[in-house]
Order: C-alpha cells, then sequence, then structure tokens
C-alpha cells in the first residue's frame, strides 16, 4: 500500500538508471538487430537495497556477462550529482575461456590524425582504416568519449562527434553516447578486406590540469578505436596551435615550423602501435643527440639548461643498459616532458612524463619520495618502449606484460646503479607488498579490482609487486644469462606484436625442456606466492 504508482515509480527508475556513465541498453540493442539479429541480449536493471544493480548477457556484442553494482561517480575535487558509474561484481565472457584472447571483429590499421587548436577550442580530424578480422563488417562499434572533466570548474567539457564520411565524402549513420560510437556501413565489408572512414570532432574540451599551461589528449579514446586488442596502427598526425604554446605528438619528428601566429609539428610511427599522445604548451626544448639518438627534454616551469642534459644523460645510460638484454631500442627520438602530476601510467609512444619533483630534492615528503626513486621511475617509464609499446598486452588479464615486466627491468637498472642492496630492498618490498594483496586478487585479475575499497592499492601490489616478484623467482630459477636470454628472445620474437601469458610459459617451456603450467596456475592465476631460496 504505502508503494508509489507503477507509471511513477518506472519513472524513477529509467531517470535514475538514465544517468549511467556507461554504454546503455539502446546501443546493444541497435547492434544486435543489424549486426547479430540471432544473438543474445539481456538487460536487467534492479532498484532498491544497498546498491542498484545492473545485469546482462550480450552475445551479439560485447561477448559478455556481467553483474554489477551501480555507484556514484568518484571524481577528485567535487561529487557529480546523479552520476553513477557500473562497478563489476562478476563478470565471463560468452564465446571463449578467461584465458583466451576474445575474437576481433574489426582492427584498427591506421590513424591519420589533423589537430588545429587555439584556447581550449579543438577540431580534431582523423583518417581511419579498419579491416574485418573475423566476420563480415556491418557496423562499427568503437570507443570515443563525449566528454572532458574539469575539476576547476566543476563541470563537463563536451566533446562532439559531428561528421563521419566514407573515404569518398559519404556521410555515414552513427551513434554516439556514453563513451560508445556505432558507426552504420553502406555495405558489408568482408572478412580481410578494410574501410578507411574519415572522423571530426570539434569542443571547447583541452583541459589544462591545474590551469596550468599546457594540455593533453592521450591515453584517453580522444579519437574512435575499438579496444586496445584490435588497435594497433601506424600513426601520421599533425598538430597546428596557437602561440605561445608548442605542440608534440607521439613518432618521429617530420617537419617542425613556425606560421604567423601558429606553431606546427608533423609526426610519423611506421610501426604498429596503440595509445599516442598528442600536447601542447608553453614549454622550452632542448635537444641533446646522445649514440645517434636525439633526446628531446620539454620543461614549462622550469628551464634549467643543467637539469636538460641530466635528464638527457641518465635516458641515455638507461636505454644503453637495456639495449643489452631486450634488442634495439624501439625509436631514434625519444621526448622527456614536464607535466603536473605524480605519476602517469604507462609512458606513450617514444615518450615519457617526469613532474617538478625531479628539480627539486627540498619540496614536500611526498616529493622527496619520488625524488629519491628518480631513476627507478625513468627506468619504469623508459621500460615500458619495450614492454607496452613494442611488446603489447592483449587484454586486461595480461597487463603484467606491461607493468610488472617495466617493474622488473627498473630493478635491474638500480641494482647496475646502486648495488645488489638496493636491489635486494626492492625484492623484500615486493614480497611484502604481494603478501598484502594476499587473497584479495590474482595478477591475472589485478584490473578488476579498482572502484572497490582498497582496490587500487591491490591493483598495485598485484601489478607493481607480486608481477616483478614472480619474474625474480623466475631470475632465481633460470640463472642470469637464461633470463635475460629469454627477455630478450621474447621482444625479438613479438616485435611490434600483441603478446600473452601463454606465450611466456611456452618460451620458459622451450627454453628449459619443462612445463611451467603449475608455476602459473598457482602463482599467476591463482593467489599464491612463490617460495623462493636466497
Amino acid at each position: 500500500p504505502a508503494a508509489s504508482a507503477p507509471a511513477s515509480a518506472f519513472q524513477k527508475h529509467l531517470n535514475r538508471f538514465g544517468k549511467l556513465d556507461t554504454e546503455g541498453f539502446a546501443q546493444r540493442l541497435a547492434y544486435r538487430q543489424l549486426a547479430a539479429p540471432a544473438g543474445s541480449l539481456a538487460w536487467g536493471e534492479f532498484s532498491g537495497g544497498k546498491n542498484d544493480a545492473l545485469y546482462f548477457y550480450d552475445a551479439a556484442g560485447a561477448d559478455e556477462e556481467q553483474l554489477a553494482a551501480l555507484k556514484k561517480i568518484d571524481v577528485p575535487g567535487f561529487e557529480l550529482e546523479n552520476e553513477y558509474t557500473v562497478l563489476p561484481i562478476s563478470r565471463q565472457p560468452i564465446s571463449h575461456g578467461f584465458r583466451e584472447r576474445a575474437a576481433i571483429a574489426a582492427g584498427l590499421t591506421r590513424v591519420e590524425a589533423d589537430i588545429e587548436a587555439e584556447g581550449e577550442h579543438a577540431l580534431i580530424r582523423t583518417r581511419e582504416t579498419f579491416v574485418a578480422v573475423s566476420e563480415p563488417l556491418l557496423l562499427l562499434r568503437l570507443n570515443l568519449r563525449n566528454r572532458v572533466w574539469n575539476e576547476a570548474s566543476r563541470k563537463p567539457l563536451p566533446q562532439r562527434l559531428t561528421k563521419v564520411r566514407t573515404s569518398a565524402g559519404q556521410d555515414l549513420a552513427f551513434d554516439h553516447r556514453r563513451g560508445t560510437l556505432i558507426v552504420q556501413l553502406r555495405e558489408p565489408v568482408a572478412t580481410g578486406r578494410s574501410v578507411t572512414l574519415d572522423f571530426e570532432m570539434e569542443g571547447d574540451f583541452l583541459y589544462r590540469p591545474g590551469g596550468d599551461s599546457y594540455w593533453m589528449l592521450g591515453l584517453s579514446s580522444w579519437f574512435p578505436a575499438p579496444e586496445l586488442d584490435a588497435s594497433a596502427f601506424t600513426w601520421l598526425c599533425k598538430v597546428k596551435v596557437k602561440k605561445p604554446y608548442i605542440p608534440f605528438a607521439s613518432g618521429r619528428t617530420l617537419e617542425r615550423k613556425e606560421d604567423g601566429d601558429w606553431n606546427t609539428v608533423r609526426t610519423e610511427i611506421e610501426n604498429p602501435v596503440f595509445l599516442p599522445v598528442v600536447m601542447a604548451g608553453k614549454y622550452k626544448i632542448t635537444e641533446e643527440v646522445r649514440d645517434g639518438r636525439t633526446i628531446r627534454f620539454a620543461a614549462y616551469a622550469f628551464t634549467q639548461e643543467r637539469a636538460a642534459k641530466q635528464m638527457a644523460n641518465l635516458a641515455s645510460q638507461i636505454i644503453s643498459f637495456y639495449e643489452v638484454f631486450l634488442g634495439p631500442f624501439p625509436w631514434k627520438d625519444f621526448t622527456i616532458i614536464e607535466i603536473n602530476s605524480y605519476g602517469f601510467g604507462v609512458a606513450p609512444p617514444d615518450m615519457m612524463f617526469i613532474t617538478q619533483e625531479a628539480f627539486s630534492q627540498n619540496r614536500d615528503d611526498y616529493t622527496k619520495l619520488f625524488s629519491r626513486g628518480l631513476n627507478e621511475r625513468f627506468a619504469h617509464e623508459i621500460a615500458h618502449q619495450y614492454w607496452g609499446h613494442q611488446v603489447k598486452w592483449a587484454a586486461d588479464t595480461e597487463s603484467w606484460l606491461s607493468e610488472s615486466f617495466s617493474e622488473y627491468c627498473a630493478a635491474l637498472l638500480v641494482r647496475r646503479m646502486k648495488g645488489e642492496g638496493a636491489y635486494k630492498d626492492m625484492v623484500a618490498l615486493w614480497k611484502a607488498d604481494a603478501k598484502e594483496a594476499g587473497a584479495n586478487g590474482t595478477v591475472a585479475t589485478a584490473n578488476r579490482l579498482l572502484g572497490e575499497r582498497g582496490g587500487h592499492d591491490d591493483r598495485t601490489n598485484l601489478l607493481y609487486s607480486k608481477g616483478p616478484y614472480l619474474l625474480y623467482a623466475l631470475h632465481r630459477e633460470l640463472g642470469n644469462e637464461p633470463f635475460l636470454t629469454f627477455l630478450k628472445t621474447f621482444q625479438g620474437n613479438l616485435r611490434w606484436k600483441y603478446g600473452s601469458t601463454a606465450q611466456v610459459e611456452d618460451l620458459l617451456q622451450f627454453m628449459t625442456k619443462r612445463s611451467w603450467a603449475d608455476f602459473f596456475n598457482r602463482n599467476y592465476w591463482g593467489t599464491e606466492i612463490p617460495a623462493v631460496k636466497d
């Protein structure tokens, strides 16, 4: 008797679930109807209880079954009213095993980007080539953000997709919402064949973190692209920005010039990559040539020539160290750019970021902590050029190929520079952190912990501590020369390709003539920690 009238209650339900910050039912239904009408699709929304919940079974497009809780979006610095995100409770693939790579409908093989920016406004045009991989293509399902959050104004900055056309200039039907884009092609693309499309996006979304004098497009879906396991593409980019900003973009610099009130740069990457970055700011550029390689340093707050030389020397030493057991460094140019935040995930192709603590040892305690680990941080980010870009990871379950391998290579650099004691200190910390993570997750499921209370710490402990500790255990078991040969062989065999834990296991078995299945089942896919005799 106390319940609301059905129509009123249903409208409240629709309003509440209409605020989800994720791909909704409408696009999934459209995709199924047009691309896979025989595919099963179920969608359930549940309100009430501690958290509202969402269930879906999508065999038509996502190939996934999931039960999730709805939680308020937590954005540092402010709270977004009526915005909810989906936090998975349980999920599993439908057509393949958890350890297997999903089938790819469309792969992105080429991106040509043209960006013109003035103030906060940007006009982005991209020409992109997609290939039909596992089946004929009728629709493209891509990631493309709708907005950027401005923490200063506490408002979203919309990024609008205005045009999608064929390379011949024909308009295509599309739907863009909640970070997902569906494009309907004019005719099916046969398996193995490719299609090239033109996209145009614009808006006042060039957010400057903390009001600083730079903006960045990168490490997010700022241009249309499938998931990372289907995004390995060559890259050609032109960036034109209003002075006094200076532009940068991933890739070998083809041209840098001034044209009246504008600065322009053109870059190119000839090998397949993902996660390229474009940025611009009030930077001063210093270049040093080391061993035939140009190391570029860009600072916006400090312009110390001495600091630039130190950065170039350190980067050159680390690169030379890695080339011995990882093979030739992937790039002839390498750019180090100052930004205003602590830490920054995976370094982009042929770039890394450094923050102001690199220039001062006498700031706050947090800064001092990062300063003491400067060599290790440099080594970790430079290692990503091998682990993350030259060899890519194909799924969330494989991201240790980027983070854990980079961290362990950084530890080898620390051992070379600071001695065995510093290296063993890192190993001891890894072991302690791995024990702290305990049974909260596995290295393979580390990324699923994000969003839960303490989940970020557990993810860090698994990918940046337990993962490297597993590599330490392998290093001890194999011996120094065989282990370094293993790293170099893995890089050589999978140069510019996707890697997997299964391939790690196969290579180890080939080298040692024995199975490593039990080791990985217990310690990587499972929650155990290997016993290492020191």
